[in-house]
């Protein structure tokens, strides 16, 4: 495109192209996000500037990726989460909303405990990105937290964004599969995870670019055994987590009574209960240690 090609035209042309692949609002706000995270421009507000010509190589090939429908946030290698910017790629899964309400949920009981925040450990179960115990730290910086993940490259990305916050989370490269593996862990007052809980045989529920791009190794569970990350953190909550501590778990919303009964029917737990999230969905787990 000419040197004079402005910022709305660019907008216009990109959106046209995304619409092949896209619905029109999606469209929209994918090209309005790459816009801003990677090129720096707002749009509304900077729609009559002029779309550096230096840019359109760079352009060129995101747009190319996006009509790949690789995810705009690998693109642009950021994702919001608590209103902060994480670093992302293909290692680990884009944070979502649903997620942020976990957090929020885990501060609002922490807030409440009896010990002081410095006394107080917390640890997050398959972190990925980070954003849980980066948000926690945050928001709490006197909690001890400490995140494990089975994958080295996740464990990079969760010490970068660490980093780039300004919180100090120890991460550790563990198989939480291997019980043996346990013992390397200490006991804590709050388990969070978000663990991999999606049946292969229901693959086809999940959006084509998650499937194509997202790790498998975060999503996918076997059809034969679909709450075993459940059943393994209730057993780690027994001997990991303090007396009236609590666990917390994203869970799926289709086995959501499943897992309730893990708890429930458990004699070390009490208030085991399902929380909905705001679009109305049975989404978290949360249980306290009798």
């Amino acid at each position: 495109m000419a040197d004079s090609t402005t910022v709305v035209q660019k907008m216009t042309v990109l959106v046209q192209e995304l619409n092949t692949v896209y619905e029109s609002r999606e469209a929209q706000n994918i090209a309005k996000i790459l816009l801003e995270d990677l090129f720096g421009i707002k749009f509304p507000q900077d729609e009559l500037k002029v779309f550096p010509s230096a840019l359109d190589h760079d352009f060129d090939l995101a747009k190319k990726r996006l009509l790949s429908k690789e995810p705009v946030q690998y693109v642009c290698e950021k994702a919001y989460f608590y209103g902060i910017p994480f670093y992302v790629n293909p290692a680990v899964l884009i944070p979502r909303p649903e997620t942020e309400e976990l957090v929020y949920e885990a501060l609002q009981i922490l807030k409440k405990q009896h010990t002081p925040p410095s006394g107080l450990k917390v640890i997050d179960v398959g972190t990925g990105s980070g954003c849980i115990p980066s948000i926690l730290k945050k928001e709490m910086p006197k909690l001890d937290v400490q995140a494990i993940d089975v994958s080295e490259e996740a464990i990079a990305v969760a010490q970068k964004n660490a980093s780039t916050i300004g919180v100090g989370v120890e991460f550790k490269h563990l198989d939480f599969l291997d019980q043996q593996a346990w013992m390397e862990l200490t006991q804590y007052h709050m388990i969070l995870s978000n663990p991999p809980y999606i049946p292969r045989s229901e693959a086809r529920l999940v959006p084509e670019n998650v499937q194509r791009y997202e790790p498998d190794i975060a999503l996918f569970v076997s059809n034969e055994d679909p709450l075993i990350f459940y059943r393994l953190l209730r057993e780690f909550a027994k001997g990991h987590l303090l007396s009236k501590g609590w666990i917390l778990l994203e869970i799926n919303q289709y086995a959501a009574a499943a897992v309730l009964d893990l708890y429930k029917n458990d004699s070390a737990f009490q208030e085991a209960e399902i929380l909905q999230d705001l679009s109305g969905n049975e989404r978290i787990l949360r249980a306290q240690k009798c």
